[in-house]
């Protein structure tokens, strides 16, 4: 129930700003568009498709940004276990904090996950629609999305039962999406 809550605030936060950079984009380019079209005489601009397709972009940006929060939200819980023995040798009076941390990671880490499949997606199809094709570090960014399902496929089957060589499967595909998608942000 927590992690529904959780997602769902998530989500929630991402449409309102997504909300804003739609009305922010439009809106700055408002006056501009009067004082072209009485320029013409009343002729309708032939530019407004472009500039919709503008804001189509600026949000899928907006949730490209997301994606990338939420991707790292879900990869924290590898460092913290990984770590967790050194961190209560070394800090034994902080076990409460540190127990309380692997805890949380664990209980957000497929809600963070799902949420950034999700904005993954989300930003690819808007991304789509605000340039019309698919260049070489879109169809990057397309596959580090597909390495992720796949990772969320395995990732699920996990949940179910524990088992070593899936969770390499799993660590291995979201590695590969990780890397897809910070090549994804360098060539933007």
């Amino acid at each position: 129930m927590k992690n529904c809550l959780f997602l769902s605030i998530i989500l929630v936060g991402m449409l309102f700003v997504s909300a804003a950079s739609l009305q922010t984009a439009f809106a700055e380019r408002g006056e501009e568009y009067e004082h072209q079209d009485e320029a013409r005489g009343g002729e309708e601009n032939e530019a407004r498709g472009g500039e919709e397709n503008e804001a189509f972009e600026e949000t899928g940006k907006s949730i490209g940004w997301g994606t990338a929060a939420a991707m790292a939200g879900a990869a924290v819980l590898f460092p913290l276990r990984r770590s967790s023995k050194r961190l209560l040798q070394r800090f034994p009076r902080h076990k409460a904090q540190i127990v309380f941390l692997l805890k949380r990671a664990g209980s957000w880490h497929i809600a963070m996950g799902v949420a950034a499949l999700l904005f993954g997606a989300g930003h690819g199809v808007l991304m789509y629609i605000g340039e019309g094709e698919l260049e070489a570090r879109d169809w990057i960014g397309v596959g580090a999305v597909g390495f992720m399902a796949v990772g969320a496929i395995a990732g699920g089957q996990l949940a179910r039962k524990k088992a070593q060589g899936l969770r390499f499967v799993h660590m291995g595909l979201l590695l590969a999406a990780s890397a897809g998608a910070l090549l994804h942000i360098a060539l933007s």
